[in-house]
């Protein structure tokens, strides 16, 4: 009997995804979002920041617009970090000067990866977390690309969060198909070697 005692990808990502809802529920400013999105204004105007810098989309930011597209851009940065381990934003000491830091935005790094022509792929593999050693390519690529959707600069272009929840539960699922006859595949070789006696 095979027991599988690393989670894959998809499930390590729908756990965290769930803890860090909630989390994200508790600490964010939904408020905001709930108090303006029945304005008669689409995008309703905030008349100051408030919110975590790194989370904030950039029509909030540059402009003070508020929807729900706004949670929508947190949320990708949030799924951004579930695959990078890395914060929203960090540190990075500036080689020319040792008093200052740069910041170092996870979506900028992410972006950055999946816009290169000549090899999005490797460029994407070497943003994942290195905790990360079992999981999916398929999945990754799917999850990264939700990343992206969620975080486009044009708010009219994210998605959803119906649709989010909607292409996570089809990237769950295609994981699982392909985990179940991954081992239905190991499970006859292992009958096969275990019948002809070769390994």
């Amino acid at each position: 009997m095979l027991i599988f005692s690393e989670f894959n990808l998809v499930e390590n990502i729908f756990l965290s995804y769930y803890l860090c809802l909630v989390a994200f529920q508790q600490i964010a400013d939904f408020g905001l979002v709930k108090l303006l999105e029945h304005s008669p204004e689409v995008g309703a105007a905030a008349s100051r920041i408030v919110g975590t810098f790194g989370y904030l989309a950039p029509e909030y930011v540059r402009d003070g617009c508020v929807t729900t597209k706004s949670d929508v851009y947190s949320f990708g940065v949030v799924l951004m970090e579930l695959l990078t381990g890395q914060p929203a934003l960090s540190r990075d000491a500036n080689p020319e000067n040792d008093q200052y830091s740069e910041h170092r935005s996870v979506v900028e790094y992410i972006l950055s990866a999946l816009n290169d022509t000549d090899d999005s792929f490797t460029k994407l593999i070497q943003c994942i977390d290195p905790n990360l050693t079992h999981y999916d390519k398929d999945s990754l690529i799917q999850m990264a690309l939700l990343s992206k959707d969620c975080v486009d600069d044009d708010w009219n272009r994210r998605p959803d969060m119906c649709k989010v929840v909607l292409r996570l539960s089809h990237i769950l699922m295609s994981s699982q198909e392909r985990e179940k006859l991954e081992c239905s595949n190991s499970s006859l070789d292992i009958i096969v070697v275990l019948s002809t006696g070769h390994t």
